[in-house]
C-alpha cells in the first residue's frame, strides 16, 4: 500500500535527526527537558503533517498537473500555455511549506523584509521563469544559454544589492524547490510534453525546476537594489 511507503520514507527521513539530536541531548549539549519534550511531540506531529500531506499531494496534485499540462497543449495557444503556467507556478510556490518558513525566518532576522511580500515577490519570480522554462519546450532554447544569461545577470545584479540581502537571494531560488512545488511542476511538465514530443518527454521534463529557482534569486535581488 502506498501509504506505508510514504510513511516509511518519512520516517527514514526524520529518524536520523531525531536520533543525532538525541545522542546530543543526553551527553554534550543538552537543552532544558521541557524543551526536549516539545521536540519529541512535535517530531510526531511532523510525522503525521508530512505524510498526509504528501499523500494529499499523490493523490491530487500529481495527477491534475500532468492532467492541465496535456489540456493546455491542446488549446494549441501557447500565450494561454504560457500564461497559465506562470499562474501555477505563481500559486504553487505561494503555497509552498518551505517559502512560508524561509520568509518568516528572513523576516525576522532582516528588519526590512515584509513576510508576505517577500513570499509573493519569490513566487512571482518563479512565476515568470516558469514561462522562460515552458517557452523553452517549444522553441528549443538550449538550457545552458538560460542558466549562463540568468546567472551572470544575477552576479551583475549582486554587486548593486545591499550586502544583508545577497545571502537570502540566493537561498530564496532552493526554498521553492519543495514538498509541493516540485511533483506539481514536474507533473505539470510532463503533461506538456507529453502532447508535445512522447519521444522527448523525459529530457524535456527535467530542468524546468532548476530554470524557474533561478526566478527568485533574480527577483530578490531587483528587490534589494530598488528598495536600496
Amino acid at each position: 500500500m502506498r501509504l506505508k511507503t510514504i510513511l516509511s520514507e518519512t520516517l527514514i527521513g526524520i529518524l536520523p535527526i531525531l536520533i543525532v539530536i538525541s545522542i546530543l541531548q543526553f551527553t554534550i549539549v543538552p537543552v532544558e527537558m521541557d524543551l526536549y519534550i516539545k521536540f519529541l511531540v512535535g517530531t510526531v506531529m511532523v510525522v503525521i503533517g508530512l505524510v498526509m500531506f504528501l499523500v494529499g499531494v499523490e493523490i491530487g496534485f500529481l495527477k491534475i498537473g500532468e492532467s492541465i499540462g496535456s489540456a493546455l497543449v491542446k488549446t494549441g495557444h501557447l500565450r494561454m500555455i504560457l500564461l497559465f503556467t506562470a499562474v501555477l507556478g505563481f500559486a504553487a510556490t505561494l503555497l509552498e511549506p518551505d517559502v512560508h518558513v524561509f520568509s518568516e525566518q528572513a523576516s525576522d532576522f532582516i528588519a526590512k523584509i515584509d513576510a508576505p511580500l517577500f513570499m509573493a515577490i519569490i513566487a512571482l519570480g518563479v512565476g515568470l521563469f516558469m514561462i522562460i522554462a515552458f517557452l523553452r519546450m517549444f522553441v528549443k532554447i538550449p538550457m545552458k544559454y538560460i542558466v549562463f544569461v540568468s546567472y551572470t545577470l544575477s552576479f551583475i545584479i549582486l554587486i548593486f544589492c545591499p550586502q544583508d540581502l545577497r545571502n537570502v537571494a540566493f537561498d530564496a531560488g532552493g526554498v521553492t524547490t519543495g514538498v509541493l512545488t516540485t511533483p506539481f511542476v514536474l507533473s505539470l511538465a510532463m503533461g506538456v510534453t507529453s502532447m508535445i514530443s512522447q519521444k522527448e518527454r523525459t529530457t524535456n521534463s527535467f530542468g524546468i525546476l532548476g530554470i524557474a529557482s533561478m526566478g527568485p534569486i533574480l527577483a530578490v535581488l531587483l528587490m534589494g537594489v530598488i528598495a536600496r
